[in-house]
């Protein structure tokens, strides 16, 4: 689908849909540079919506970083995300923006405290079969002080597995 065609489309969603941005994929760039006037528009047509998204796009780049912030102060919330829970807390002290953060998959809490102070919240749509992005909306939650964990899982899970605790 075109990108003006999909603005259409999340135009016509009802006001105060919640909604997930890139079930797959990232913002649109170039160069790992995120298109600035393309979430300039994305932000415009979710007025009055909920919509959300993940990046894993350099926020260490100034001009990423400020396209992330203009989408979460105007209402569309990017959740930096991170393979490791200390740089997802450190991102979101010094920012104050969302973070999410994949966690092995024998993580069996649904909640727990860094040593930081930070709290730290498992995907609820992951730990509970009536839950999903739609009944949650924690990760639409821009102005949130938790980091939301997803446990790896899928195809790729024993792999991420390995990476995440060393093994």
């Amino acid at each position: 689908m075109e990108w003006g065609d999909f603005l259409k489309k999340v135009k016509r969603m009802q006001r105060g849909q919640l909604w997930r941005h890139n079930v797959s994929g990232d913002l649109p760039h170039s160069d790992g540079v995120i298109n600035g006037q393309d979430v300039f528009d994305l932000v415009g047509a979710n007025k009055g919506r909920k919509g959300f998204t993940f990046t894993h796009h350099d926020h260490t780049n100034e001009i990423n970083l400020g396209i992330i912030k203009f989408a979460n102060s105007s209402g569309f919330t990017i959740n930096r995300s991170f393979e490791s829970l200390g740089m997802a807390d450190a991102y979101m002290t010094e920012h104050n923006l969302p973070a999410v953060c994949i966690v092995p998959s024998t993580e069996s809490r649904r909640f727990f405290t860094l040593s930081s102070g930070r709290k730290v919240i498992v995907c609820p749509a992951k730990i509970h079969e009536d839950v999903n992005c739609s009944k949650c909306g924690l990760c639409a939650q821009s102005d949130r002080k938790a980091i939301i964990a997803f446990p790896s899982h899928g195809t790729a899970k024993r792999k991420l597995d390995e990476m995440l605790t060393g093994g």
